[in-house]
């Protein structure tokens, strides 16, 4: 029998990112490995081949971090039994736990912060490396940065803003992700203009508060200013935006994505709760006027558009009259789309200290009606597409069908659509039927119709 010495001799040396999280964190991941390609480093988008495997950890809530800590203890055993040569661990665990790491993360072989992802290379190459800095992360990448892009995919992220200046009571993220750092205008409009003349069909602007986006830079650029220069560019495709706090919805903005070429109609504006004495706990800016403003320029300028929601049940202090305020709220502001979370305590935030908590018998109970509530809005939203001509974009074939998404729906947190033949997207398609999970099923149509 070969030792583990002997097995990893015999094969070649090759390094996989496990990402967990958000969209942002599969950014980072890319940088990771795109910075080890650059440097000749074999990498591959398989963690079953690699000999070597990095873990970008998410811990944003409760059930976030025990997700990592399961998956760094499933490569520690992994690498106990010498199925792997080498574990390390980066991302947001990493620099919210910084000066307390749990005994799982203390034993891997390597841990990177987030500055720590421009030296991956040196982490490789020095197990033991830990991260050396302690004040929050100024890392930010740029258009020039490497982004180890492997699977052919129509849709791609592009992170224009990290960390962030709100101060939400209930939030790690300022704590994890420091201060918000803005990418130039220029500089991202690059980057998309790399990923459109190589084939991507979809760009997916995220970051912490799409709104906020360039108030730190000097001059001063804001998000309208990146869409004027985004729109400038020749190529035709989707471009979708995820993430926008209420309170920078304004008139201006809402002007600039009239007419914009290449924006879908649809946007991410989390309002976490519609009670404004909630809010105000939450210490989430403009509160409920800012929501109530928000949804109204919405629905009176761009009727037209879908509008995904997030929101907080079960947060300290919720009445039952608050409860049945959010719920109407929801329905007279006919989210089309609705993601629902209960509130978690997060260590070292101010909301995990406030008193009164919902009991968890009736955050149970509360959560079972909202998600009904959510289910019928979405269902409505979906069933209003039913015989119309929209564009689907097409992502890969699944037993024997295409799978796609409307304009309607972000990647991998909305609804799919379900065509018989594979075409080059985004194609125009006649929907005929929703599924018992909402998902849509088509044929392809003549280009006409609306959206």
């Amino acid at each position: 029998m070969k030792s583990p010495e002997d097995r990893d001799r015999a094969r070649p040396f090759r390094v996989a990112v496990v990402t967990l999280g958000c969209p942002k964190n599969e950014v980072d991941s890319e940088v990771l490995q795109g910075l080890l390609q650059q440097a000749g480093v074999p990498v591959t988008a398989e963690p079953e081949e690699a000999t070597h495997v990095l873990i970008n950890t998410c811990a944003f809530i409760r059930p976030a971090l025990e997700e990592s800590l399961a998956e760094i203890r499933h490569w520690l055993r992994r690498r106990d039994r010498g199925e792997v040569a080498f574990v390390g661990v980066t991302g947001c665990l990493v620099e919210r736990f910084r000066r307390a790491l749990p005994a799982e993360v203390l034993r891997a072989d390597a841990i990177l912060g987030i500055d720590e992802i421009p030296a991956v290379l040196q982490a490789l190459q020095r197990p033991g490396f830990r991260p050396q800095r302690q004040q929050p992360p100024r890392f930010l990448l740029d258009h020039r940065t490497p982004r180890f892009l492997p699977r052919p995919s129509p849709f791609r992220y592009v992170k224009i803003a990290d960390g962030c200046n709100h101060a939400c009571s209930f939030c790690t993220i300022p704590a994890i992700r420091g201060r918000q750092r803005s990418r130039p205008v220029a500089d991202v409009v690059a980057e998309i203009r790399h990923l459109v003349e190589a084939g991507t069909r979809e760009v997916i602007l995220v970051a912490q508060d799409l709104g906020d986006y360039g108030h730190d830079l000097k001059p001063r650029q804001t998000l309208q200013d990146l869409l004027e220069a985004v729109a400038g560019l020749p190529d035709s495709f989707w471009l979708r935006l995820l993430y926008l706090h209420p309170v920078h919805v304004t008139q201006d903005l809402i002007a600039a994505f009239q007419g914009h070429p290449q924006l879908v109609p649809y946007v991410e504006m989390p309002i976490q709760h519609a009670a404004e004495p909630l809010l105000r706990r939450m210490q989430r800016a403009g509160g409920a006027r800012a929501v109530r403003r928000a949804v109204a320029l919405f629905r009176e300028h761009l009727p037209h558009w879908y509008l995904r929601t997030e929101v907080i049940v079960g947060f300290p202090g919720e009445t039952d009259e608050q409860f049945a305020e959010l719920l109407t709220f929801l329905e007279n502001a006919a989210f089309e789309r609705i993601g629902v979370f209960p509130f978690w305590p997060e260590p070292g935030t101010p909301a995990a200290a406030l008193e009164d908590p919902v009991p968890r018998e009736v955050l149970e109970d509360r959560l079972t009606v909202i998600h009904e509530v959510a289910h019928a809005l979405v269902r409505r939203a979906q069933e209003r597409l039913v015989q119309q001509v929209v564009p689907v974009l097409p992502e890969r074939r699944e037993d024997g069908r295409v799978v796609g998404r409307t304009p309607y729906d972000a990647p991998e947190v909305d609804l799919q659509v379900y065509l018989p033949r594979w075409a080059e997207g985004p194609v125009p398609a006649r929907i005929l039927r929703l599924t018992e999970t909402l998902d849509l099923e088509a044929e392809e149509a003549k280009p006409h119709g609306n959206l």
